[in-house]
């Protein structure tokens, strides 16, 4: 664990399409560096647990950048598409992370890539909080009390199409 860690984390928790990424593009507009010659300031940078998995997933599937940014995007992540095994770009994330990714190297994988791309001294927001496996190696780098989880709900939203879920307490 970092000792008296100035890191901190916030990890957004939501169902899919509930406005997490919104809600992290937010906090970055409340990015103050601090006035010359002093030292408070309050940066905030935009992660993803996903990052790591976005990649494992282009490479498992031979899909290069530009194609994938046309597959993910909020209109059509849900459609299945014949470049991923006629699975959805979000079927083939969860399919890469439950059953290639987790099974063969552990639940706690993408929280350990992650506490590895924390920036020290700013706040971390994680936009796609849902695996409390994922958590845990966040927290024994910066320590629970430079962690704040966010709840977001929204009517209409939920789970069912996610392997995600709400983190319990």
């Amino acid at each position: 664990m970092i000792e008296n860690s100035t890191t901190k984390v916030v990890i957004l928790n939501a169902p899919p399409s509930s406005g997490k990424d919104e809600v992290a593009k937010t906090f970055l507009k409340f990015n103050t560096p601090a006035p010359r010659g002093t030292v408070n300031s309050v940066m905030f940078s935009h992660k993803e647990f996903k990052s790591q998995l976005i990649r494992l997933t282009k490479t498992i599937w031979g899909i290069p950048d530009d194609l994938w940014d046309q597959l993910y995007t909020r209109e059509n992540k849900e459609t299945p598409s014949p470049f991923l095994g006629n699975m959805s770009p979000r079927q083939a994330l969860i399919h890469t992370s439950e059953t290639v990714i987790k099974p063969n190297y552990g639940k706690q994988y993408f929280g350990h890539f992650a506490a590895k791309t924390l920036n020290p001294g700013i706040v971390n927001v994680f936009s796609d909080g849902g695996f409390p496996d994922e958590v845990i190696p966040v927290v024994d780098t910066v320590g629970m009390e430079n962690i704040l989880i966010i709840r977001i709900h929204r009517p209409g939203f939920d789970f069912s199409s996610d392997s995600r879920d709400y983190l319990a307490d």
